[in-house]
């Protein structure tokens, strides 16, 4: 059930990139990509995603082959590459509260603390109803022993 879920789920990207783009090219790339990263190869899924970037013409499919990227080269702990594509995202969607926690936790794996704070406490900003940037920040509080801090 979960294979043709997951299948159905990839087809509908698929589709609706397609619809989106215009471009045969793409389609093909994100195809592959997603493939790929099914299958657990993740530096070939970044490959495709990248020529599928290439193709791609909507401001709102950027942000998402973009942060597909960037979780991908998180995954392969590549975290300076992850930084680097997720601040491209931000540059992009800079009100998503959902790529500045991603940043941060970019940070948090490089041993960037301030910078991690910094992006969780933007995260909160944009979206208050988001917990992870809230849970993520006491986490970091919590591992350098600033207790108080985390209570406000």
């Amino acid at each position: 059930m979960k294979y043709f879920l997951k299948l159905f789920l990839i087809l509908l990207i698929i589709f609706s990139f397609t619809i989106t783009s215009g471009t045969i090219e793409a389609n093909s790339d994100l195809r592959n990509a997603l493939i790929a990263e099914g299958n657990g190869n993740f530096k070939k899924a970044i490959n495709y995603f990248k020529l599928a970037l290439k193709s791609c013409q909507k401001r709102e499919n950027k942000i998402e082959i973009l942060n597909n990227i960037a979780v991908l080269y998180y995954r392969i702990k590549d975290y300076s590459n992850s930084v680097s594509t997720f601040k491209k995202c931000i540059s992009l969607a800079p009100k998503n509260e959902k790529l500045w926690n991603n940043l941060g936790l970019c940070f948090i794996k490089t041993s960037q603390n301030n910078k991690a704070i910094k992006c969780f406490k933007k995260a909160i900003t944009l979206c208050k109803d988001f917990i992870n940037p809230f849970r993520n920040l006491l986490d970091i509080y919590y591992k350098t022993k600033s207790y108080k801090k985390a209570l406000y």
